[in-house]
This record gives C-alpha cells, sequence and structure tokens, in this order.
C-alpha cells in the first residue's frame, strides 16, 4: 500500500483500474447476511467498506472510495482509510473542549497577571490541559495502530477484487 506520507490523520491513496465504474461497483459489493468480514455499502460512485460489526472495535477503521471513470475507460479510485465517524467525531469534540478550556485559563491567566494576583491555579490548568492534549495524540496514535492490521484487511480486499480484469 502506498500512501502520500507517513504522518496523516486518514491515509489517501489513488488506484487506476482498467475497467469501467460500474463493473468496478458490481465486483465490490457483497451480500448482506453473509459470513464475510468485510460489509460494502455504495452511494452514487462512493464505496464504503467497512468490518462486519462482529468484528468491529472502536478503533475499527472503513475505507471510503470515491470512483471516477476516465476517458479511456478506465476508474480512478481515490480511497480514504478514516476511524469510526462516531469515534472520529467523539475525538474532535474532545480537543475543541480542550481547546476552549486552554484559552479560558489563558485569558484567566492574563487577567491575574494585570490585576496582580497569583497566575499558580491557571498556569497548572494549561499544563494539566496540554499534557491531556499529549494523552490523546498517544492514544490516537494507538488507536491507529490497532486499527492498522484492519486497514491492511480493508485494502486486499480492494486489491482482490478490482485488480483481475
Amino acid at each position: 500500500m502506498k500512501l502520500q506520507n507517513e504522518v496523516v490523520l486518514r491515509p489517501r491513496f489513488k488506484l487506476v483500474v482498467p475497467m469501467p465504474v460500474t463493473e468496478v461497483i458490481e465486483r465490490l459489493q457483497t451480500t448482506p447476511g453473509t459470513a464475510s468480514t468485510i460489509y460494502t455499502s455504495i452511494l452514487d460512485g462512493h464505496i464504503f467498506i467497512k468490518i462486519n460489526k462482529e468484528e468491529r472495535h472502536f478503533w475499527s477503521p472503513h475505507l471510503h472510495i470515491e470512483s471516477e471513470e476516465t476517458d479511456d475507460n478506465q476508474t480512478l479510485l481515490k480511497g480514504t482509510f478514516g476511524p469510526n465517524p462516531t469515534a472520529w467525531t467523539f475525538f474532535m469534540f474532545l480537543h475543541f473542549v480542550l481547546a476552549g478550556c486552554f484559552l479560558a485559563a489563558a485569558i484567566w491567566c492574563y487577567t491575574n497577571v494585570v490585576v496582580g494576583a497569583s497566575t499558580r491555579l491557571p498556569v497548572i490548568g494549561m499544563v494539566v490541559i496540554v499534557l491531556l492534549w499529549i494523552a490523546f495524540y498517544v492514544l490516537g496514535r494507538l488507536g491507529k495502530k490497532k486499527a492498522e492490521p484492519q486497514s491492511r484487511v480493508l485494502y486486499e480486499f480492494l486489491q482482490a477484487r478490482v485488480s483481475h480484469p
């Protein structure tokens, strides 16, 4: 799997397939209720490849593929690996809350400096918030590492379905 770079939140790739979009979509469809590890849903040229619910965990990734037909009857697939949308929304919410708390603590600290009061408590608050940000970053990296085997399963599923014309 060749990704654009290593330190990315949502790894992306492009793949050119020597067949029309309709055939790619047909090959990627899975039958609901089968014992497969993979589940696909397709909507207007957007293909979502996910791990089945039985094997899914909090860090499980999904693969979003955008398909575009080229002039020479080939298909350009633009893939993006991403976390579970619920987990992603939760992490972003926590980051925005921490940013708001950090800003509030910084304003409180500045106000205490201007007034001549003790800045100990707001500075401790800002340090704790920075430590929480670092903890969230580490937790996110660990989650990404835990999701990597399933990401490979999703990519191998895609490769197996579209590589043989």
